[in-house]
């Protein structure tokens, strides 16, 4: 193995036009390794630690975010996109929810403040079954809290067999928390995010127990990403399982 002979740091900015790091590694052999870091936008309370100095926060990442009533009315807005641009939803194209069940955690439940709810774990699960029936879903990610074990088994077992539920939060890229999951029937997908974790090593480990666990790997860039391109082409993977998406989908009326 060869020692590494030079280190060099560079300040970039990532997707957001925040200010993040890049570093040149070179070997005494000659090779020469570059590596970005993201930052991510949701963070989960158990991912790696990241430090900034605080300077040169500009901008975000400029998605569409229109104002609307309900969270049903973006799935509404959705299909419609969908129909309006020649495409059948639940045949061409189906919807991916990203939950971030962990910013709504309040006293051991989950608030939909926009909508003034207050909802259980159960609650919340049936809330999924039934957005997911009317709706063309067909990945539903961090559907509960990183600490709501319990809570995942219900949709786990209502969703799991027409759904790909990815978590993301609640295993942060991290080999034992997935082997618990797999264990306890938790969620059937992961979401990889090197930089959750803090290694390579570890994400490669963690992308192996999910593969033997019949789990499917769905490898993430960040929200503030980096041109980095190793996610690419190093970790991309094959799936676990496949969910079955030719059935087709009819709304209900």
């Amino acid at each position: 193995m060869s020692e590494i002979a030079e280190v060099h740091a560079r300040q970039i900015l990532d997707s957001r036009g925040y200010p993040t790091v890049e570093v040149e590694i070179a070997l005494r052999s000659g090779a020469v390794g570059r590596a970005a870091v993201p930052g991510g936008g949701s963070t989960g309370r158990l991912e790696a630690t990241e430090l900034r100095d605080g300077g040169a926060a500009v901008g975000a990442d400029g998605g569409f975010a229109p104002d609307l009533e309900s969270n049903e009315n973006a799935l509404e807005a959705l299909v419609a996109a969908i129909r309006a641009a020649g495409y059948e939803p639940g045949w061409d194209v189906w919807i991916g929810i990203d939950a971030a069940a962990s910013q709504l955690r309040v006293d051991g439940g989950y608030s939909l403040a926009h909508e003034g709810r207050e909802l259980s774990s159960a609650d919340l699960a049936s809330y999924y079954d039934e957005l997911t029936d009317r709706y063309p879903v067909l990945i539903l990610e961090t559907g509960m809290t990183d600490d709501d074990w319990e809570g995942w088994r219900d949709p786990t077992a209502r969703l799991g067999q027409r759904l790909e539920l990815a978590g993301d939060d609640v295993f942060v890229t991290t080999a034992e928390r997935l082997r618990r999951g797999i264990t306890g029937g938790i969620a059937n997908a992961i979401v990889i995010k090197p930089n959750q974790v803090g290694t390579f090593t570890e994400t490669l480990e963690t992308i192996a127990v999910a593969h033997d666990g019949g789990y499917a790997t769905v490898v993430a860039h960040r929200s503030g990403e980096t041109e980095d391109t190793t996610i690419y082409h190093d970790l991309r993977s094959r799936r676990g399982h496949t969910i079955r998406a030719d059935q087709g989908w009819r709304a209900v009326a």
